[in-house]
C-alpha cells in the first residue's frame, strides 16, 4: 500500500483525472512520465484508468473514494465497444476523446492567480472534453482549441502540454469569443452536473440528444438556406441552439418539423434532400448506435409513407420487408405493363386521380390499394378487346353505349377511354341464360340490335323485357357472342310498334347526328337547350320522349356536330375535327358539364369562315 505524499493538492470542481495527476506531479517537481514511473504504475494503465492505477493515485493524493469517482466520471472510463462511462452515461469514445483539446483560457488564467506554479494550478475541466459543449458559462465565452495531437498519450499528458503553453495562455494569446449562452448550453451543463433530466429528453442518452440537437439544427439551417454553414464556433453554437429549441418542444415539435419538410418538398426531392442531414447521419453513419433507433423510426416511417421504396431496399439502416407505396413507374417496372395503360387502369379504380398529370415516377399510391384491385385491374382493357370478347360489331357496341348499357370506366379529355371486360360479359350473361337454340337464317328471328333499329325499340327496354321474361330470346347455333342473340320480330312489333312511337329516342337522335356519347342529347333536353316530345304508350302507360321534326329543328338551329357540319359545308369530318381543335372550339358547356360532340353553331361557323372564307356566312 502506497503512502500519501507530503506535497499534495486538491481536485478542482469538474477536474479530469489526467489534469489532477499532472498537477500532482508538478507539485512534486516531476513530469507525469517520471511520476508514474517512480511509483511503478503502468503508463497504459494510467491512460486507461485501470482501477489499480486509479486506486494507487487515490492513496498517494489521500483522496476520498467520492473524490476519485467524481474525477473519473468527468474524465470518462473506457468500456467495451468503443464507449466510455461519462457522467452516468455511456458515450461513444470519440465524443469525449478528440485530437483537439479545448478549454476556456479565462478559467485557466483564473486558476493561476496568486499561484507560484502555474502548471500546478491550471486544471482542465471535464465538460470541455465533450464535443457538444461549446461555451464556458462562467465567462460566457466560446471554448477554444488549446492543443491538438493524434497520439492519445501525448494528448492526455496535461502537465506537458500546459507547461509548453502556459506563458501563451497567461499572456492572453488564447481568447474565446464572447457569446450569450443558449438554452442548450444551460441544459447541457445542468444535465452533466446533476446527471438527471426531468424533461422528455431525459428518456434518451445524453450523446443521442446532443447529436440530435446538432442534426436538427443543421436541418433548420438548411431549410433557411444556410446549409453550408456550421464550420466555426459561432455557427455551431447557433446550430445546437436552434436544434435544442425544437427538441425541447417534445416529439410533437420534431414531427412538425419533419412534416413541414415533407410538405415543402419539390416533386423531384428525395428523402436525402428533404431530411438533410438526418437521413444520411442516422441512416448510415450512426447505425451502430441503438440509442438513435427511436429517431430513425420516425424518419423511416415517413420515408416509407412518402416514397415508393421497394422490398429489399435499405432505408435508414433497415431492410424494407414489404413495400408500402408504388409509383406508376415502379409498378410498370415491376409488372412489365405499359405505364400509360397502368395509369388508366389505376384511374378507373380511383386509386389515382385521373386528372393528375405529373410524371409516372411522382404519382404514388398504397400497395394495398393496388393489391385489392389487382385482379379487377387486369380486366380493364380497350374497347376493341371488349367488343371481341363479347362478339359485338362496332355499330352494335356503339348502340349499347348510346343507350347507356355499357360505359367506359375511364373517360375524359385527352384520355383514351378504357373499359371493363366484366361489363361486356355481363351483357351476355344478362341475355343468354334463357336463350333457345335457333338455326342460322331461321325465319321470324332478327338480331336483337337490328330489331331495336328497325322497329325503333329502345335497347334498354328490350333488355328489360328479356329480363322479365316478356320476350323470347334465341341464340344462333354455331355462333357465339352478342351478334348471335336474336329476338322474334313479331314480339318486338307487338310490344313496341305503335303509331305514337314516331321520331327517335334522344340517344338514337344523337347517334343520327354523330353524337355517340351516352346521355349527351338527354343532357341538352334536361337543361332546356332543345325541345322533345313526350308520347304516352296507350298500352303500357309509359311516357316516351321522342325527337320529332320540330325537336330536331330546335337542335339544328342552335347546334352543330362534326357530322352535321360536314353535311352542310362539304368539308370532311376528319378535316373539320382538326379545324375545330386548332381554332379552340370546345364542346357546348352546360351547368352540368360539357356536351361532348355538340358545338355552338355560331362558334363552329365562325371558325369555318375564318379558316375557309369561301364557305360563306352562318346560316
Amino acid at each position: 500500500m502506497l503512502s500519501a505524499l507530503v506535497l499534495r493538492t486538491e481536485p478542482k470542481p469538474r477536474e479530469t483525472f489526467y489534469s489532477f495527476v499532472g498537477r500532482l506531479a508538478a507539485v512534486n517537481g516531476v513530469s507525469l512520465h517520471d511520476f508514474v514511473t517512480d511509483f511503478g504504475l503502468r503508463k497504459n494503465g494510467f491512460f486507461k484508468l485501470d482501477s489499480d492505477v486509479v486506486q494507487a493515485i487515490a492513496q498517494l493524493a489521500d483522496l476520498k473514494p467520492s473524490q476519485i469517482d467524481e474525477m473519473v466520471s468527468w474524465t470518462g472510463r473506457p468500456l467495451e465497444g468503443v464507449r466510455m462511462a461519462y457522467r452516468g452515461e455511456q458515450i461513444v469514445t470519440r465524443a469525449i476523446r478528440n485530437p483537439e483539446v479545448r478549454g476556456c483560457p479565462d478559467c485557466l488564467r483564473q486558476d493561476v492567480e496568486g499561484a507560484s506554479q502555474p502548471v500546478a494550478a491550471m486544471a482542465m475541466r471535464g465538460q470541455w472534453l465533450l464535443r457538444h459543449c461549446h461555451v464556458c458559462l462562467l465567462h460566457r465565452k466560446l471554448l477554444v482549441p488549446i492543443w491538438s495531437t493524434t497520439h492519445p498519450s501525448v494528448r492526455d499528458d496535461i502537465q506537458a502540454n500546459l507547461s509548453e503553453l502556459s506563458s501563451s495562455i497567461i499572456g492572453g494569446e488564447f481568447a474565446g469569443t464572447v457569446v450569450a449562452p443558449s438554452a442548450f448550453d444551460m441544459w447541457l451543463d445542468r444535465r452533466l452536473e446533476m446527471m438527471t433530466d426531468d424533461t422528455w429528453l431525459g428518456r434518451h442518452p445524453l450523446h443521442v440528444i446532443a447529436t440530435m440537437c446538432d442534426l436538427v439544427g443543421r436541418l433548420i439551417a438548411y431549410e433557411a438556406g444556410a446549409a453550408g454553414r456550421g464550420g466555426d464556433g459561432i455557427d455551431l453554437h447557433r446550430i445546437y441552439a436552434a436544434g435544442f429549441d425544437c427538441m425541447i418542444g417534445g416529439q410533437v415539435a420534431l414531427e412538425q418539423l419533419l412534416e413541414r419538410r415533407l410538405n415543402d418538398r419539390a416533386p423531384t426531392d428525395g428523402p436525402q434532400k428533404v431530411f438533410y442531414p438526418l437521413y444520411r447521419k442516422l441512416g448510415a453513419v450512426l447505425t451502430y448506435d441503438p440509442g438513435f433507433h427511436h429517431f430513425r423510426d420516425l424518419i423511416r416511417e415517413r420515408v416509407l409513407d412518402t416514397w415508393p421504396m421497394a422490398t429489399g431496399e435499405i432505408v435508414m439502416g433497415t431492410e424494407v420487408l414489404k413495400r408500402k407505396l408504388h409509383s406508376i413507374a415502379s409498378l410498370s417496372q415491376e409488372t412489365g405493363e405499359d405505364s400509360g395503360t397502368l395509369r388508366r387502369r389505376l384511374a378507373a379504380k380511383q386509386i389515382i386521380d385521373p386528372g393528375d398529370d405529373r410524371p409516372d415516377a411522382q404519382i404514388t399510391f398504397p400497395v394495398l390499394a393496388y393489391d385489392r384491385f389487382a385482379t379487377d385491374l387486369s380486366e380493364l382493357v380497350f374497347q376493341a378487346d371488349v367488343r371481341e370478347a363479347m362478339g359485338a360489331t362496332e355499330p352494335q357496341f356503339d348502340g349499347l353505349v348510346a343507350e347507356g348499357l355499357i360505359a367506359p370506366r375511364v373517360a375524359g379529355q385527352n384520355l383514351r377511354r378504357i373499359w371493363s371486360m366484366d361489363d361486356g360479359l355481363a351483357i351476355l350473361a344478362r341475355l343468354q341464360p334463357t336463350a333457345l337454340s335457333i338455326a342460322p337464317g331461321e325465319d321470324g328471328w332478327v338480331q336483337l340490335q337490328d330489331a331495336a333499329r328497325q322497329f325503333r325499340a329502345p335497347l334498354s327496354k328490350i333488355f328489360d323485357a328479356v329480363g322479365k321474361g316478356r320476350l323470347v330470346v334465341g341464340k344462333v347455333t354455331g355462333r357465339e357472342g352478342y351478334g348471335a342473340i336474336h329476338v322474334r320480330a313479331d314480339e318486338i312489333v307487338a310490344m313496341f310498334r305503335n303509331p305514337q312511337h314516331v321520331g327517335l329516342a334522344p340517344s338514337a337522335f344523337g347517334v343520327s347526328v354523330g353524337v355517340k356519347t351516352g346521355g349527351a342529347i338527354q343532357l341538352l333536353i334536361d337543361q332546356g337547350y332543345m325541345t322533345v316530345t313526350e308520347l304516352t304508350d296507350a298500352r303500357t302507360g309509359v311516357i316516351h320522349q321522342r325527337v320529332l321534326e320540330p325537336d330536331a329543328t330546335s337542335f339544328h338551329t342552335r347546334f352543330l356536330t362534326v357530322r352535321t357540319t360536314a353535311a352542310e359545308t362539304g368539308i370532311s369530318s376528319w378535316k373539320l375535327s382538326g379545324l375545330l381543335r386548332s381554332r379552340g372550339v370546345i364542346p357546348f358547356e352546360t351547368p352540368r358539364g360539357p356536351v361532348l360532340g355538340v358545338f355552338d353553331r355560331h362558334e363552329v361557323w365562325a371558325a369555318v369562315h375564318e379558316e375557309m372564307p369561301s364557305h360563306g356566312q352562318i346560316r
